[in-house]
Parts: C-alpha cells; structure tokens; sequence
C-alpha cells in the first residue's frame, strides 16, 4: 500500500504540478494525509501509470521518503510560506532533520581560501550551538558549509538541491550518510533550469533560523537567496572582508541592505559566531512575519 500511494503521489506531482496539487491536498484538513492518499490512489485517480510507479519502487529502494503538507512531519516554516508552500518533499536521510533548527551558510561557487575557511568555522560553530547547517548543493561555500559541518563531531546537514531527488549528486565529501538529510520539493523527472534554483533558495531561506555568508560576488543566486531571507525577517550575516579583496564590494553592499559584517570571523570566530546564533535564538522565540525588503540593492533576474 505504502508503494502505492507514493506511485500515485508522484503520477498525481508530474501531471498536476505544485499549484494544482496544492489545491487538491487544500481540500483536506493538516493531519488528515490517510483520506487524501486514499482519494487518490481510488478509481477517481486512474491509479498509478508504470512510469510512476517504477519511479516509486526506485525511491523507495535509495530510502526516499515523501512527506506532504499534510503530513506531521512537514515543517511549519514551510506551510509559513503560504501560496508557495512546496505540496509535496521528496526526502532522503533522516526526516526528523526536516524540523530541527538550522542555520544557513551560503555563498559563491568561486571562493578564495579566506572565504572556504570563514564558510568552515561558521558551519563548526553552527554544530557546536547544536544547529543542524542548511545549504543548497553547490560547488565553494555551499560545498565548504557542509563538508564544515560533517567534519565536527556530531554535525549534521540538511541540503536542499537545485534538482528532483532522483537527479541529485552530492557535490561535498562526507563519510557518514546518517548525518546528512536531503530534500527536494521537485518532481522526479523535472529538468533543471533557473526557476529551481530560485526556488531552491527560498526553501534555505525560510527553513534557517539565520543565515552566514561567507562570501559573494555583487551577482549571482546568493543575493537571491539573501532578498529572501531578508524578506522573512531571518538575521543575515556576513565575513566582513579586507578591502581590496575580490568580494569585499559585494560585502560592503550586504551591509548596507541589512547584513551584519562579523570583523572577527577568521580571527577569533567564537565570538563572532556567538552573535549569529545569539541572532538565531531570537529568531526561534519570536518568529518574525513575512515583510517586503527595504533595501532591495539587486536585481531581479541574477543568473543562480
């Protein structure tokens, strides 16, 4: 019954897309996930097609597991997201992460040593605050957040890719599979393109609690994600860099839309980090609401 239901939720996903599958799971009340999945796997779905359900069986097979918004497990910061909440998670590792708190590091795929080594004590002193590190699936900081996190004793990650769970890659070395989670909210089958990755971020973005970048160029899909975070209320900090460096001008533009620039990072990152998960504690007590960004310094249409 179980292969069932997820053939049918991934029939009903590549067919129906996120809004109208939306729609569809918005008939039912958050907790009733056993009526809907009956619906939909009756007479009135057509039942499962092969495609769907070989899909099903080699999901099941990599320990892939679905969560929809009905379902417990699905995490509030992303019903929070309202008409954007993704309908259905497609998870890989242990699902209890998708509720743990988290901060984000984030940054470019192009990163010097400086900014590799502020994006590794950041993720050390994440797990050592007992934060799960979020990110997406990248080369550079994205790649030196998580291998951070993994490389401390009892770190965990959580990584959400810019691509269907069937399609994921890992990017970043880790010796433990049990401490990494990893979930996409795109159907499998789904080619890659531009309007994941943005969705991507949004994803990072509403499940921290705060975010670290390493470091930026002044384009590119961390000020995307950074726009988002800003949005939703979530501190954001960031390596306040030499001038004259390659990404000190993009930092000095984070500063002034509202990051922080932590001055002791690479040089006495205990008391740096302590304000960004200072920051993430009263993020957590006092959830902020979604709010336009007042200093939106970037444009709409940088290249992820």
């Amino acid at each position: 019954m179980i292969h069932e239901v997820s053939a049918a939720l991934i029939q009903a996903h590549r067919r129906l897309g996120d809004e109208r599958l939306a729609r569809w799971l918005g008939r039912f009340s958050s907790g009733e996930s056993a009526s809907a999945m009956s619906q939909l796997t009756g007479t009135g779905s057509g039942g499962p097609v092969a495609a769907a359900a070989k899909l099903a069986q080699q999901l099941n097979d990599a320990g892939v597991q679905l969560i929809t918004i009905l379902d417990p497990e699905y995490p509030s910061c992303f019903r929070a997201l309202e008409a954007k909440a993704p309908p259905l998670l497609y998870v890989l590792g242990d699902v209890a992460r998708l509720v743990s708190r988290s901060i984000a590091v984030i940054g470019t795929r192009g990163p010097t040593a400086l900014g590799r080594r502020a994006a590794c004590l950041a993720a050390e002193a994440a797990v050592a605050a007992a934060y799960t590190v979020v990110s997406g699936n990248a080369a550079g900081i994205y790649k030196s957040g998580h291998e951070g996190a993994l490389q401390a004793v009892g770190g965990q990650t959580l990584v959400f890719p810019p691509a269907p769970i069937d399609r994921y890659k890992p990017v970043f070395l880790h010796g433990d599979a049990e401490r990494v989670t990893v979930v996409s909210s795109f159907a499998p089958g789904t080619d890659v393109s531009k309007w994941l990755f943005l969705r991507r971020n949004t994803l990072v973005a509403a499940h921290c609690s705060a975010a670290f970048v390493a470091e930026t160029g002044i384009s590119g899909g961390t000020l995307d994600t950074v726009k988002k975070l800003l949005a939703m209320g979530r501190p954001v900090f960031a390596t306040a860099l030499p001038e004259g460096t390659r990404y000190a001008r993009a930092h000095t533009m984070l500063a002034a839309g509202g990051a922080v620039k932590l001055t002791d990072m690479l040089d006495n990152s205990a008391c740096a980090c302590h304000e960004m998960t200072c920051a993430a504690e009263r993020t957590l007590r006092h959830q902020p609401l979604q709010v336009a960004v007042l200093h939106d310094m970037f444009a709409e249409d940088e290249v992820p």
